[in-house]
C-alpha cells in the first residue's frame, strides 16, 4: 500500500481569509465574502506541483502517461469557539479535519474596519489558542471513546495489544489535557 500525504485543509476562525487563500492557491474563484460561515460545504481542489526533475524524467523516458505530484487543498467552514460541543458547524466541521493529512492554520493579523472579526477585536494569538483548544478537545474526546472501546474488549482477546493501546491512548489524553499552547506561541506573541 502506497501512502500519499498530500491532502491539507485550511483551518481558522471565520473571516480570516481561508477562502481567499484557497482561491489564490488553486486559481479558482469560490465565494470569499465578508460574513461568518460564508463557506458551509467544503471546497476541494487539486493543485499540480511543478517540478523540473519530473519534466526532465518525462522527456528522458517518454512514459505513456505523465502524472505529476499534486496537493489536494480543502477549504472548510470557519472554526468557532465551542465547536467540539457543537457550536457553529461543530462536529461536522471537525470531521472534515479528521479526513486530511495536514492542517494549515490561517490567522488574521491585519486591521480592516470593513472586515468583521468574530471576537470583535484582532488578536492572532488568542485566535490560535481557540483553534488549538478546539482541535485538542476534539482529540481528547476521540481518544476517550477509543479507551472505552478498548476497555470493553474481553480480556481473553488480545490482552497485550489492548494494554499497549490503552497505555498509548492514556498518554495521548494526558498530553492533550496538560499542554495547551503550541511550543512557539509565546514567540508568536512578540511579533
Amino acid at each position: 500500500m502506497i501512502l500519499n500525504f498530500n491532502v491539507i485543509t485550511l483551518v481558522g476562525l471565520p473571516n480570516v481569509g481561508k477562502s481567499t487563500l484557497f482561491n489564490t492557491l488553486t486559481k479558482l474563484s469560490i465565494p470569499a465574502e465578508n460574513f461568518p460561515l460564508c463557506t458551509i460545504e467544503p471546497n476541494e481542489a487539486r493543485v499540480n506541483i511543478p517540478d523540473e526533475r519530473f519534466n526532465w524524467l518525462c522527456q528522458l523516458f517518454k512514459p505513456k502517461s505523465e502524472v505529476s505530484a499534486f496537493l489536494e487543498i480543502h477549504d472548510i467552514a470557519g472554526l468557532v469557539k465551542g465547536a467540539h460541543e457543537g457550536q457553529g458547524l461543530g462536529n461536522n466541521f471537525l470531521s472534515h479535519i479528521r479526513a486530511v493529512d495536514g492542517i494549515f492554520h490561517v490567522l488574521r493579523a491585519f486591521e480592516d474596519l470593513d472586515i468583521k472579526h468574530v471576537d470583535v477585536s484582532l488578536d492572532p494569538v488568542r485566535d490560535l489558542e481557540v483553534i488549538t483548544a478546539e482541535l485538542r478537545l476534539k482529540d481528547i474526546e476521540f481518544m476517550e471513546r477509543r479507551i472505552e472501546v478498548c476497555l470493553k474488549v474481553s480480556l481473553d482477546d488480545h490482552v497485550y495489544q489492548c494494554m499497549i493501546c490503552l497505555l498509548t491512548l492514556c498518554e495521548v489524553v494526558f498530553f492533550c489535557s496538560h499542554y495547551f499552547y503550541p511550543s512557539n506561541v509565546h514567540e508568536f506573541k512578540s511579533l
